[in-house]
């Protein structure tokens, strides 16, 4: 045989002999399954095998290959045997692991820099899963087309299970059916409500775990409650309903814009350049923008509205002091979700004790030993105001000072979250990582770590604000000059290479969804 491969040819027998590595062999029988040369060659060593158990006296395959020109003739003849039963030997590894025909599988297709997992192994992009697979998605976001040709659109994070050709249970995640003639009847299973399709394109919600949200964006779904009440609805387009524990339905407000209709060209993110247009008006843009259709608002009363001036990039907004801010419409990354944060700011220099400035952050402030409000400020001393990411009355503290008058660029990144301990976070200053140190405040009262979950549906939660997150700053804390410009927010967590391209002022190439793909660009 060509091209004979002896490291493979080891494993072979490893397998054979039942002392390949457990963490080996799906790698080796996943290499049978897709290269045509490496089962041909698996069949001949397989019959080998069966004759060299016979005869103890000749030497593994392998060893043969290395031996005199004697033995050499021997491998020859016995390989020639096995040739012989290449296709029986072919027929039972097809028998043993029978492939499933495309068509009865369910497709994956994912955007960039999507973690996700299939039944707790690392996917692949552009996967077969069979039905009974279970799907979870740290970040980023996954096309699923069923075998019925039912396609699903749904955001991290997110865990699904495959339930049958023409089925799906969600227990977390946020996705958008579309159902094609002559797959109607698709179901759509949740902790809350089933949702029986009847020809339409759909919306499902199950990100708060106390109600799940059903949408029609076109057609007519039918929905069932779960719990005592078992409560049972038919919406036609337009309409939305919540489910609570207890089986009831209610309707609400429906917001289908909430909601993405393709693959994102990136991590799905959003931009604030702030630079006002002619009416003075700023904007947001990015694929998260749009499906939360993001608004900035400027403050009525002059007391509280920052200035505009010369930026980074372009014109920047400056805070006076700390009682400035800007407020967005976006409510933010709740929970435990993955999340990162860049932007430039400039500060004044200062020489006052107990400096606080709050420079960006979103979620529920009432409270506090509870870690629901997640937050960046400028704190410290006279010699180094520096990075704190706040939670609950704890903050992680970085060492670089940004009060020196120069510009920064600023990086926060929350990579995961282990109940019970701080937020895997990482920081970059200017390109570099930032070391940053556990602090509690001196009275020791802050929030337990088990309480770490950003809420932002609350009616008292604050949207993502840039400057002053609550009503009142303690009059202990003195404030100071400062200027932000080029915010970046994505659902997850960047690498160090899109950190640098960030830095570098290059958002084209971070590989961020500042737009979506159109639809025919998939």
């Amino acid at each position: 045989m060509k091209n004979q491969d002896p490291t493979f040819e080891r494993s072979v027998c490893d397998y054979l002999d039942e002392t390949l590595p457990e963490s080996a062999r799906e790698a080796f029988e996943e290499r049978l399954r897709n290269d045509p040369l490496a089962l041909d060659l698996f069949c001949a060593q397989a019959m080998l095998h069966a004759h060299l158990s016979r005869y103890s006296g000749i030497a593994p395959v392998w060893k043969s290959r290395e031996a005199s020109s004697r033995g050499r003739g021997r491998y020859v003849m016995i390989s020639a045997i096995a040739a012989a039963a290449a296709i029986f030997l072919t027929a039972w590894w097809m028998g043993r692991t029978p492939p499933q025909e495309p068509e009865r599988l369910t497709r994956i297709r994912v955007s960039p820099l999507t973690h996700f997992e299939v039944d707790g192994k690392p996917g692949k992009d552009r996967d077969f899963i069979a039905a009974g697979s279970r799907l979870t998605v740290a970040q980023g976001v996954i096309d699923l087309t069923l075998p019925s040709g039912t396609r699903a659109i749904v955001s991290a994070p997110a865990e699904l299970r495959i339930e049958g050709h023409n089925s799906v249970r969600m227990k977390t995640g946020r996705g958008r059916f579309d159902v094609p003639k002559g797959a109607e009847g698709f179901v759509v299973n949740t902790d809350r409500m089933e949702v029986i399709d009847h020809g339409t394109k759909f919306t499902v919600d199950t990100f708060n775990p106390r109600s799940n949200r059903a949408e029609v964006v076109e057609g007519k779904i039918e929905v069932r409650g779960r719990g005592a009440r078992g409560d049972v609805s038919m919406l036609r387009t337009g309409q939305a309903i919540r489910a609570n524990a207890d089986g009831t339905l209610h309707k609400v407000a429906g917001e289908p814009y909430r909601f993405l209709d393709s693959l994102p060209s990136g991590l799905p993110s959003l931009r604030f350049r702030l630079d006002p247009d002619a009416s003075g008006k700023f904007s947001a843009e990015g694929s998260l923008a749009r499906t939360a259709r993001v608004r900035v608002t400027i403050p009525k009363s002059r007391r509280n509205q920052p200035r505009v001036v010369p930026g980074r990039f372009g014109q920047a907004v400056r805070f006076d002091d700390n009682h400035r801010f800007l407020s967005t419409t976006w409510p933010g990354i709740e929970g435990t979700m993955a999340r990162s944060i860049s932007f430039w700011m400039r500060a004044d220099p200062d020489q006052k004790k107990n400096a606080y400035v709050p420079l960006l952050g979103w979620g529920l402030p009432k409270g506090r030993l509870s870690m629901s409000l997640f937050g960046l400020v400028l704190s410290g001393n006279p010699e180094n105001n520096h990075l704190r990411i706040t939670s609950g009355r704890r903050w992680l503290e970085g060492g670089t000072r940004l009060d020196d008058g120069e510009w920064h660029h600023v990086v926060v990144v929350l990579e995961g979250y282990i109940p019970g301990k701080w937020p895997v976070t990482r920081a970059y200053v200017d390109g570099k990582s930032e070391s940053l140190v556990k602090r509690l405040p001196s009275d020791g009262k802050a929030a337990p770590l088990t309480s770490f979950n950003t809420v932002i549906d609350d009616p008292e939660s604050v949207p993502l604000r840039f400057g002053l997150l609550g009503s009142k700053i303690p009059e202990h804390m003195t404030s100071q000059s400062w200027e932000l410009d080029e915010v970046v927010i994505a659902a997850g967590a960047l690498t160090e290479s899109q950190i640098d391209a960030l830095f570098r002022g290059k958002t084209e190439e971070s590989g961020l969804a500042i737009m979506p793909l159109a639809a025919g660009q998939q």
